[in-house]
């Protein structure tokens, strides 16, 4: 799975080590899949191109439901429905290559299907294109490519890409160094219940001023009721 080795400036926060998703969550639940006339109508439909099942499917040979596990075939599947745009599959067949799942290990490759797959807005797939541009994985290092792709995922609410492009503007890697932006982020990241976040936002409110301290309130604030705000109706 691959590592989401989070920023950290000495003595500000822990590096922490978490999984970024082995996938994303299986379209097919595990009581269905397990019922072979299920699997049997999800294989047609993923043998007449639909790119949907072909995902399902891979997760089905993944995840061993209704069928014995088979990486191999979960990537080929993934793959099918890759090359149709699917981004759900172009994120898990980047997985596939960046942890050898049924392909050779190949991270150049895997961050090429996690690029395809953020540029539709792939949360997970934007977050982990950027950790590829922090550690130079299968891209050359580039800090900035890495602040704006974690910036991309920020805005859509995702926690750790929020705490990260904190991290980007409290240590002015691949962006200007601005701390009332970073608290901001640090503040909406902390909205998950992350101990992790919270202390760090502790920590760096000790350099700054009350007023600093207010604006990023303030910012995010705004941010949270705009984000609110676009949220489709349930």
């Amino acid at each position: 799975m691959l590592i989401k080795i989070m920023m950290c400036a000495a003595g500000l926060a822990v590096c922490v080590t978490n999984v970024c998703g082995e996938t994303v969550s299986p379209a097919v639940s595990e009581d269905v899949a397990t019922k072979a006339t299920d699997v049997l109508t999800l294989r047609t439909h993923a043998e007449q191109g639909n790119p949907r099942a072909q995902y399902d499917l891979g997760v089905c040979y993944l995840k061993g439901l209704g069928m014995n596990e088979n990486k191999a075939e979960a990537a080929r599947w993934f793959r099918k429905a890759a090359e149709q745009g699917y981004p759900a599959a172009q994120f898990n067949l980047g997985m596939c290559y960046y942890q050898g799942a049924g392909v050779a290990t190949n991270k150049a490759e895997a961050a090429e299907w996690f690029r395809k797959a953020a540029g539709q807005g792939f949360l997970a797939a934007q977050f982990n294109l950027g950790l590829c541009y922090v550690r130079g994985v299968g891209v050359i290092a580039d800090k900035a490519e890495a602040a704006e792709w974690f910036r991309k995922a920020a805005e859509q609410g995702y926690p750790e890409a929020q705490y990260n492009i904190g991290m980007c503007y409290y240590l002015g890697d691949g962006v200007t160094e601005d701390f009332v932006e970073a608290y901001k982020w640090f503040l909406l990241a902390g909205t998950s219940g992350n101990e992790r976040v919270d202390k760090t936002r502790t920590a760096i409110a000790k350099f700054m001023t009350a007023a600093q301290i207010a604006e990023a309130q303030a910012q995010a604030k705004k941010w949270q009721t705009a984000h609110e705000q676009a949220q489709p109706e349930q």
